[in-house]
């Protein structure tokens, strides 16, 4: 027979006494996995500030992220992603932080830009600022030239690809605006490559970090192009290149600004470039001075290659995005094609620089734009006489390119990775 219920005590005491008399080990499991809960969020905590302040001493060794140059030879800013993402959220607009760099004094005068958007911020808060536009801005005629120039463009990068060949198209887009004109004259895309809007735009996803890809990008337009140049040698010849020694016919039309690419290849390599087109000549090799990959061997290339266990993990183990075992073959095909690694001995290809003189002639009068290459064939009689391609090192190379039906790839739909190579910036 139950006694008279308790008094004065509140319920919930009672409950918790009795709950403790009962499950006395229960409740001391609960009580220290509270405290190792605890426990742990504190040394997450600690270690996270405490790797966010080494992280910022080991950044401040490198130095500034920005050269402060004199005023004399100012900093030139270049932001020239094809798409930004949905332009309304302005999260996507990390690019817009770029218009804060004025008013902090560095001597920054030129922002790249290939966004009609941004050039009007630019223009609207900053009006002092230069704006260029990018060549992926696509001009390559003189309405597309003029509108740029109209919406405040000091300056505009031409589409090599569209436009190197066409003395025509230059002649009158040069006499149509008063803003500068320039020129990029040693890329070697395909001339009017079909591939081209569809590299641009994954180029400019590629470092993207809030893209379903999350920073890994697979380059399978660059191993096309690579690929259609060794199965047919006149893609070497029929490309967007100009010469050094060509540079006076541009000059002649009022050309002055000539851009040299690429912005990532080891000093030395940039150093040759330059003084080959600031001496309107080389002897030997072109693709020394239009290629960024497949560097001959010495001054320093080796280091260029030397990426080390983490950029492998980086690009060659990603899981989650493409087959590790796919990613072998890949990067056995880059290798054989000297992606990754410097060329030692003879150059697999070699396009003679001089058996190409005169090649020009032809566009002086006319272009390619709406010409058959089967019917004109300039291309391939000089293709004939001017490049050599070793039939070892060919066979090899396209051997081993994988079949697209067997990619595995759950990103970007390709057949083939290989970490990216920049072009046409």
């Amino acid at each position: 027979m139950r006694g008279p219920r308790e008094t004065g005590a509140p319920f919930f005491g009672r409950w918790l006494r009795r709950s403790l008399r009962r499950n006395l080990a229960a409740g001391a499991v609960a009580t220290a996995s509270l405290a190792l809960s605890s426990a742990l969020v504190f040394c997450l905590v600690a270690v996270s500030g405490g790797v966010e302040g080494q992280l910022g001493k080991e950044l401040a060794a490198y130095g500034a992220n920005l050269l402060v140059l004199p005023e004399s030879a100012p900093l030139r800013f270049g932001l020239g992603a094809l798409e930004l993402g949905p332009v309304e959220e302005e999260r996507h607009l990390a690019e817009a932080d770029a218009l804060r760099l004025p008013s902090a004094g560095i001597g920054v005068e030129t922002v790249t830009v290939s966004s009609p958007f941004l050039l009007r911020i630019v223009k609207t808060r900053y009006p002092g600022l230069k704006v260029r536009i990018s060549v992926f801005g696509g001009v390559d005629r003189v309405r597309k030239a003029r509108m740029w120039e109209e919406m405040g463009a000091d300056g505009i990068v031409l589409d090599s690809l569209l436009v190197n060949r066409e003395f025509l198209a230059l002649a009158r887009i040069r006499e149509a605006v008063k803003c500068d004109l320039e020129l990029l004259v040693n890329n070697n895309c395909l001339s009017s490559c079909a591939l081209s809007p569809a590299h641009m735009n994954a180029l400019a996803h590629a470092g993207q970090s809030w893209h379903g890809n999350r920073g890994f990008f697979i380059d399978w337009c660059f191993l096309r192009c690579t690929e259609m140049k060794l199965r047919d040698p006149v893609n070497y010849v029929r490309s967007e290149w100009i010469r050094p020694e060509d540079l006076p016919l541009y000059e002649a039309m009022g050309y002055d600004l000539f851009k040299v690419t690429e912005r990532d290849l080891p000093t030395p390599v940039m150093v040759n470039r330059v003084r080959a087109y600031a001496a309107r000549r080389y002897d030997g090799n072109l693709l020394d001075l239009v290629q960024p990959y497949a560097l001959p061997g010495g001054n320093g290339n080796e280091r260029y290659y030397r990426k080390g266990i983490g950029w492998a993990l980086r690009f060659l183990f990603r899981p989650g995005l493409v087959n590790p075992g796919r990613m072998l073959l890949l990067k056995r095909l880059a290798d054989l094609r000297y992606m990754t690694r410097p060329v030692t001995g003879a150059p697999p290809v070699v396009v003679d620089n001089r058996a190409l003189d005169g090649f020009m002639e032809r566009f002086r009068e006319k272009g390619c734009r709406d010409v058959e290459c089967e019917t004109c064939r300039w291309c391939h009689d000089f293709a004939a006489k001017a490049v050599r391609v070793d039939p070892e090192a060919r066979r090899r190379a396209l051997e081993a390119e994988p079949s697209p039906a067997g990619s595995t790839s759950r990103g970007l739909a390709a057949s083939s990775a290989t970490p990216t190579v920049p072009s046409r910036r």
